[in-house]
């Protein structure tokens, strides 16, 4: 009976466990570090879903979903599933990509992308940003494959809206690359037709229902968030504009800040979470909240401001997507760092193991890794470029390319712009252009083999007498 039952779903179970096989690849990352990574805002995802407190800066919902698929027992459950998930993408995507005869280059694919794109260091860390790489390969399925059965069209869509949910910029830039998609629909693409635009605008305002419904549960009030002042504050010191609207209104204003107008932080994150700096000298979020809201609408209001928000914009966002190093975040932490107090308390019977990694003791040589994700990166792009313009590219891949990149410039545009330049911020999603890369130069090749069998095999039939 159990010969019968394995022989009767044989094909399910190898593709159940080249998932997982793919799963294991991808968590290397994690195992080589002997835990799952932990940065500033790990302990923050942690507390947050086991205590059931929704944080003032960022949604509950990771920290939901860490507390879930931990099952109460390890950080590690939430790297796995993480990677399953991710495993599962590519799958797909791979399925999409290929014909019928070449599906068995998933793991390679997995095994390759995991070589040459820094995927490793996204999906085992705790934390959000793995969600947006989700989203972005989801709407790549959605678009694509156009054999999906109703449940797993059903899922995708789930799928989008948890990885929306899961962080405050993820929100936006599914919803705004949604609304550039309907602009598109509008003016070019009739074929796309309206149907799959029509659930993910939908799926995009239950999403920001959903999380502005979370904020009135907890008595925040019906909004995204109550501290996007501090964030936007923090952003006008680090673009320079903060500077300049002071020096030229501090003269007949008494803002508190005006006394810090020499002083100011140079980066976002050292205005919005730094001790000393001057939003928390002078009262913290809140109590600096009607001054900065008036500051920031200031800044929106005259045609001087105006004109520096959109250069700066450009700017910003053009530097943002240059920022692909690895790592960003993955540092050495104390015993009394806010990530290791949580792992402690949450996690009491994991505290020895997760001080004893490869990143406390500073192992990881995210610089040589990076330059060979970049070296990688180039010459896969000049070749991809190459092959292109001799071959051209199949109307399928353009337009996947064209979806990574609009997703890429959002990313950029949004994190830049609404948070601070980061690498992390970046590099989060950078991965996925080496992954379409790779897709187009193995597909390039099978081609290119086929042809050589093809021309082969006429020759030889031609010799015959």
């Amino acid at each position: 009976m159990s010969y019968s039952f394995f022989h009767k779903n044989r094909h399910w179970l190898l593709r159940f466990g080249q998932l997982l096989l793919g799963t294991f690849i991808l968590s290397f990352g994690a195992l080589f570090n002997e835990y799952p990574f932990l940065t500033g805002d790990s302990s923050v995802y942690i507390t947050s879903g086991f205590d059931m407190v929704v944080p003032d800066e960022r949604p509950i919902f990771y920290g939901l979903f860490v507390r879930f698929f931990s099952l109460g027992m390890s950080l590690w459950f939430v790297v796995f599933f993480q990677n399953f998930i991710l495993s599962f993408l590519i799958h797909r995507v791979v399925r999409l990509m290929f014909p019928l005869d070449c599906r068995w280059l998933f793991l390679p694919v997995i095994l390759l992308t995991v070589c040459f794109t820094g995927v490793i260091w996204e999906g085992g860390k705790i934390m959000a940003d793995i969600f947006v790489s989700y989203a972005l390969l989801t709407l790549l399925l959605l678009f694509f494959e156009r054999a999906s059965s109703k449940w797993l069209y059903a899922f995708y869509l789930l799928l989008f809206f948890v990885s929306a949910i899961t962080h405050y910029s993820h929100l936006m830039i599914s919803s705004v690359v949604v609304l550039i998609l309907l602009v598109i629909r509008i003016f070019r693409l009739k074929e796309l037709g309206y149907g799959k635009l029509g659930w993910l605008a939908a799926t995009s305002i239950l999403a920001w229902f959903t999380v502005g419904f979370s904020n009135y549960l907890s008595d925040k009030g019906f909004r995204l968030t109550t501290t996007s002042h501090a964030f936007i504050m923090g952003k006008l010191s680090e673009n320079g504009i903060l500077q300049t609207y002071l020096d030229d209104k501090c003269g007949t204003n008494n803002y508190k800040i005006c006394r810090y107008r020499d002083s100011l932080p140079e980066t976002a994150w050292l205005f919005v979470w730094n001790p000393v700096s001057p939003m928390l000298k002078t009262g913290g979020w809140q109590e600096n909240k009607k001054e900065y809201q008036a500051i920031i609408k200031g800044t929106f209001s005259e045609p001087k401001y105006l004109w520096m928000h959109f250069y700066k914009a450009l700017l910003t966002t053009g530097i943002q997507l240059t920022q692909v190093t690895s790592g960003e975040g993955i540092y050495r932490f104390e015993t009394y760092d806010n990530c290791m107090q949580a792992v402690s308390q949450k996690f009491p019977h994991e505290k020895s193991a997760s001080m004893w990694t490869r990143q406390r003791l500073k192992e990881l040589a995210f610089h040589t890794y990076t330059g060979w994700y970049i070296l990688f990166f180039l010459l896969s792009s000049a070749l991809a470029i190459s092959i292109a313009m001799k071959n051209g590219m199949g109307r399928d891949f353009v337009a996947a390319y064209l979806l990574v990149i609009l997703f890429l410039v959002v990313n950029a545009f949004i994190t830049a712009n609404f948070a601070n330049i980061s690498n992390r911020l970046n590099a989060r999603l950078f991965w996925t252009l080496g992954f379409m890369n790779l897709l187009f130069l193995l597909h390039s090749a099978i081609n290119i083999y086929r042809n050589v069998l093809n021309r082969f095999d006429l020759v030889k039939h031609q010799s015959k007498p």
